[in-house]
């Protein structure tokens, strides 16, 4: 019984220690995506402390690349934007510096999800509106 016991403690470490090691391993792209999916999933308007952290790390650390971001980062980032909105975190302020690296692609990602809206948007209302906005800030910087 007390080797059974011992073996999958051992076990439960060992996995433990795996799936930290996965998120450390993660890029920022990564780290973003795997918290806005866990979020959008809960269906609620919080987060917890430690995915605030590791959302504002992995957005300073892509503020801080040379490399500008691709049309599916950036298709993410608009949506992380629109949508992650946890109480005392304010993701648009570090995700609109970097859909200004490259304007034509963010633009095109936004005009799309215009086009693309629910039956229940419109450009009127959130969150069509603040699309046109966010398009409106990216045109002129």
């Amino acid at each position: 019984m007390i080797k059974y016991f011992v073996a999958c403690l051992l076990l439960l470490m060992s996995t433990a220690a795996f799936g930290q090691k996965a998120i450390k391993d993660e890029t920022p792209i990564q780290t973003i995506n795997r918290i806005f999916k866990a979020y959008m999933a809960q269906a609620e308007a919080t987060d917890i402390l430690e995915n605030k952290e590791a959302m504002t790390a992995a957005l300073n650390s892509l503020k801080n690349e040379k490399k500008i971001p691709g049309k599916t980062e950036l298709n993410l980032l608009v949506r992380v934007w629109l949508d992650y909105n946890p109480p005392n975190f304010h993701a648009r302020k570090f995700i609109e510096p970097l859909l200004t690296r490259d304007k034509v692609t963010s633009i095109e990602i936004i005009n799309e999800l215009l086009l693309y809206k629910q039956s229940w948007e419109s450009r009127n209302t959130s969150p069509g509106s603040d699309l046109e906005k966010l398009r409106e800030k990216i045109s002129q910087k």
